[in-house]
């Protein structure tokens, strides 16, 4: 930006006046606060790209300011706490893109900025909640009513507004995935697919007869992106939603912020990728408040529940707690006097 300034000025000294020291400073303060946002832009560009890209789109849409603009110099914003639904769909192969799915993901993502942090709170996608037609299970929400009806359950359930998130689903993910190259993730315990094999000739293939299954053992490698995808599908004997949110974490980390090129490629996948729901907030005022969170600010949170009988899942009474504690900002604190639900 400075060198910018420079050149402005320069193809018109002949007719600018002499720069008075107040110019200088606010030109200075400018600058600066033009390099700050470009930090912010990286930083929340972690999250955005795992299942919003928010701030990344913000980072590369963001206009560069006037001059005038520069010596008026707003002040900052205050960052405030947000709450963001992210919506992952695993649609079939064989169906049609107008046939509507379930979510097959649901995570609450709450920012707070104070604190430093934004916690990952998976919520089971057999949870069993109020809906306009009575109880049924949370992911059959998005079947009949999509993001907005299941953000509004969701709203509900917290007893706290939904700010905004993000639809994607897995084919997008795996895109995105691919596009920087793979993510490192480290398996917990030994993993077989339940939906991939590879054939005498080493070709991956829907898992059929004649196929040997797809095995994940334990320990830290880099995932291509069907790897990936495939590994955090599995359900039988897993941590299923805790393996969803190690991937998210490891996209955090992986994201090429720094790297215009990459990112550029990065962004060009997003559109088909991703589908986003802002409400009236616009894209650089999420990218502010997710700006102040690194990617080692990420934590992982279970949900209190318990499975019944019935092979639904209900809440326990821990989750009002919970609950409680993402509407006071007080979740850092919650988290402490209950590790047991740390992932």
């Amino acid at each position: 930006m400075e060198q910018l300034l420079r050149e402005t000025f320069a193809r018109h000294e002949d007719m600018a006046p002499s720069a008075t020291p107040e110019l200088r400073s606010a030109i200075a303060l400018g600058a600066r606060r033009r390099r700050r946002w470009r930090r912010i832009g990286g930083a929340s560009g972690v999250f955005v790209a795992v299942l919003a890209v928010i701030s990344a789109f913000a980072l590369t849409t963001k206009p560069t300011p006037r001059v005038d603009a520069l010596l008026q110099a707003p002040e900052t914003p205050k960052p405030e706490r947000l709450t963001l639904l992210l919506l992952g769909t695993d649609r079939r192969q064989a169906q049609s893109p107008n046939e509507p799915v379930r979510s097959d993901a649901i995570i609450l993502l709450h920012v707070d900025p104070a604190a430093g942090k934004a916690f990952q709170i998976s919520i089971p996608r057999d949870l069993l909640v109020t809906t306009s037609r009575g109880k049924d299970k949370i992911n059959g929400e998005f079947y009949f009513g999509g993001y907005d009806a299941t953000a509004q359950v969701v709203s509900t359930l917290a007893g706290l507004p939904i700010d905004g998130g993000a639809v994607v689903d897995f084919a997008g993910l795996q895109r995105v995935i691919n596009q920087i190259g793979g993510v490192d993730l480290c398996v917990d315990q030994r993993t077989v697919s339940a939906h991939l094999g590879r054939t005498r000739s080493g070709e991956v293939v829907s898992l059929k007869p004649g196929a040997q299954p797809i095995v994940y053992e334990p320990g830290c490698r880099r995932f291509q992106g069907w790897e990936a995808i495939d590994y955090v599908r599995q359900r039988k004997d897993v941590d299923r939603d805790r393996h969803l949110r190690d991937l998210l974490a490891a996209l955090a980390h992986s994201v090429p912020v720094t790297d215009p090129v990459s990112l550029s490629k990065l962004l060009s996948v997003l559109p088909e990728s991703v589908d986003l729901h802002l409400g009236s907030r616009s894209l650089t005022t999420v990218a502010f408040q997710l700006g102040h969170i690194g990617a080692d600010g990420l934590v992982g949170l279970r949900l209190p529940t318990r499975l019944t009988e019935q092979g639904t899942v209900v809440l326990t009474p821990d989750a009002e707690g919970l609950f409680a504690a993402m509407r006071a900002g007080t979740l850092t604190e919650w988290l402490v006097a209950h590790p047991a639900y740390a992932s």
